[in-house]
């Protein structure tokens, strides 16, 4: 899920009301309950239509157990959760498949309740288990309040989920636009550049030194542009759009494989998979595609 422009909107209504383990137990028992199963590789599992908010009775068929999971919220749909999996892709049963977590985040195929309830449900089991054992004795904590938070039993600590922010940007210069690409990355793509922020930064500096850093690049200036939760493994994207001061590129190879300087031409072919050197991106929702097609439709 992409944050709209107004960055208010949302599909699925977190109700901090509904969060005891009373109303828990009562919204999973709801006939319109849906849930988000994320598979032991880290995928989503889904019908053979892909269908991702899959109902009881087909949640039922993967052996779990319906009160293992953490609340979302409530949406249209009905109450969401979601639950972590020990099947891989090697076991799944007959009747289910799976999309990759970026598939659903970057694809049509998928509506704005499935995007929302992927991110928040995958980061929520990931800091419930980075936080099963207390941090202060080490003796394994409790998940309470629908997931929202973990308590120690032995030295009574509360833990409570934790968002990491990153910073993704796009910088431009005479008309052209910086992009990049990771050797982890599938051939030819490329995109905004990004890193996390380190302690004691600000937005700013960290879009400042990751461009650095990454690109060679020296910004002069930045325009915060937007937001994206994003659950690799709970991350908050902050998107920005920097005028350069020096546009040498120097590419750290630990952090990149390639970066290079597109033109608006170029940039559009890219984003139609239409280049002649087979360089693309078309994702369609993700911040770093709203940052090209800003710049491209400014």
């Amino acid at each position: 899920m992409i944050a709209p422009k107004d960055g208010f909107s949302q599909a699925i209504a977190t109700l901090v009301d509904q969060r005891d383990e009373a109303t828990y137990a009562k919204n999973v028992c709801v006939d319109d309950a849906k849930f988000v199963v994320v598979l032991a590789d880290g995928s989503i599992a889904t019908t053979s239509n892909q269908t991702i908010l899959l109902p009881k009775n087909v949640v039922s068929t993967l052996g779990l157990d319906l009160n293992s999971g953490v609340y979302l919220g409530q949406s249209t749909e009905g109450p969401i959760f979601a639950i972590q999996s020990k099947q891989t892709v090697a076991n799944r049963t007959a009747s289910i498949s799976s999309s990759k977590r970026s598939d659903v985040l970057g694809g049509d195929e998928f509506s704005d309740i499935d995007r929302e309830a992927v991110t928040r449900g995958c980061s929520l089991l990931n800091w419930n288990k980075s936080q099963s054992f207390c941090g202060h004795c080490g003796t394994p904590t409790k998940s309470t309040l629908g997931g929202f938070r973990r308590d120690c039993p032995n030295c009574n600590a509360i833990y409570f989920p934790r968002t990491d922010p990153t910073v993704i940007m796009l910088p431009i210069h005479d008309q052209k636009c910086l992009l990049g690409r990771n050797a982890k990355f599938s051939t030819g793509w490329y995109t905004a550049l990004s890193g996390f922020v380190e302690p004691g930064e600000t937005l700013e500096s960290a879009i400042f030194r990751e461009v650095q850093e990454e690109a060679g690049v020296t910004i002069s200036s930045v325009r915060l542009s937007g937001s994206q939760p994003w659950p690799f493994p709970h991350s908050i994207m902050v998107g920005a759009v920097c005028d350069v001061l020096d546009p040498t590129i120097k590419v750290d190879t630990l952090e990149l494989e390639d970066c290079r300087w597109f033109t608006r031409d170029e940039t559009a072919q890219i984003r139609a998979d239409s280049h002649p050197k087979g360089f693309r991106n078309t994702s369609k929702n993700t911040l770093a595609a709203r940052l090209i097609d800003d710049w491209l439709n400014g």
